[in-house]
């Protein structure tokens, strides 16, 4: 797997999803989301993971329980607005069609909680 894949060329979209076990919600609406390389099918430099829409990363969940045996996840919602400038640099997810990646961090203020899933 590439180190780095295609970085986006076309408008970053307003929105963008992320789900998350239910247990690290609190620590990431204090301090945001930051780039971390653990549950990785191969290595690449750190990542944070996003979704396209609110749907396709819901059904992650089921994935992730049946690799992970997590039972409890958040789908938290991330305004891109609230990025500041350009710092925000978005590259395909060659995993997950539906989704994408950055090696930035995201600011609190840019996220919200927005669903429970439990399996």
């Amino acid at each position: 797997e590439a180190k780095f894949d295609e970085e986006i060329v076309e408008k970053i979209p307003p929105v963008l999803y992320h789900i998350t076990p239910t247990q690290n919600v609190n620590k990431i609406l204090k301090i945001g989301l930051v780039p971390k390389s653990r549950s990785k099918k191969a290595y690449h430099p750190e990542r944070v993971y996003l979704g396209k829409d609110e749907k396709n990363t819901s059904n992650l969940a089921l994935k992730f329980y049946q690799s992970e045996g997590i039972k409890e996840w958040v789908l938290l919602k991330i305004d891109t607005s609230m990025i500041p400038g350009d710092y925000l640099r978005l590259y395909y997810d060659p995993n997950f069609k539906y989704g994408y990646y950055t090696l930035n961090n995201i600011p609190p203020q840019a996220i919200e909680k927005i669903k429970d899933i439990k399996l």
